[in-house]
């Protein structure tokens, strides 16, 4: 090898950038920071589409509406409704990405639980209203009966 080559390897200090090309990269990163910043608020301003309301996903609807208010956890949904995971957690999404529903994760820690920690489902009042509307429209009554069995 020669030694010129050698001493390119060697050497500690980065390879010198013209400083007109210096310039015109920061005005590329800049330039692309700002559209960033005003795609991320268009984003945010933007409606979110209300989700697709299919047949389980108005039995989980009315599952928020008659149950309690402290919501449900993913698990306690398909227990109740008899439907598959991968039939709940999907549809859970889209109506926490629609704004209907919210979510956060059990207080207690796993060890304090003896399980792992579930992550609890709740309406907000957006998606409460939205709810009662979509069921109501199918006629579908809302709510437990006054009586018991």
């Amino acid at each position: 090898m020669s030694s010129s080559v050698t001493s390119q390897w060697q050497s500690p200090q980065a390879p010198k950038v013209p400083k007109s090309l210096d310039l015109a990269v920061k005005k590329v990163y800049i330039a692309y920071v700002e559209f960033s910043i005003l795609w991320a608020l268009a984003m945010a301003k933007r409606s979110r589409p209300d989700p697709r309301l299919s047949h389980q996903t108005l039995r989980v609807l009315k599952l928020f509406l008659d149950g309690p208010k402290e919501g449900f956890a993913g698990s306690d949904i398909w227990k109740a409704l008899g439907l598959f995971t991968g039939t709940v957690y999907p549809i859970l999404l889209r109506l926490e990405s629609a704004g209907w529903l919210k979510s956060e994760w059990e207080k207690l820690s796993p060890e304090e639980l003896g399980r792992p920690r579930k992550r609890v489902y709740q309406l907000t009042p957006n998606g409460y209203n939205r709810a009662r509307e979509a069921l109501a429209e199918l006629d579908i009554q809302i709510g437990r009966p006054s009586w018991k069995y």
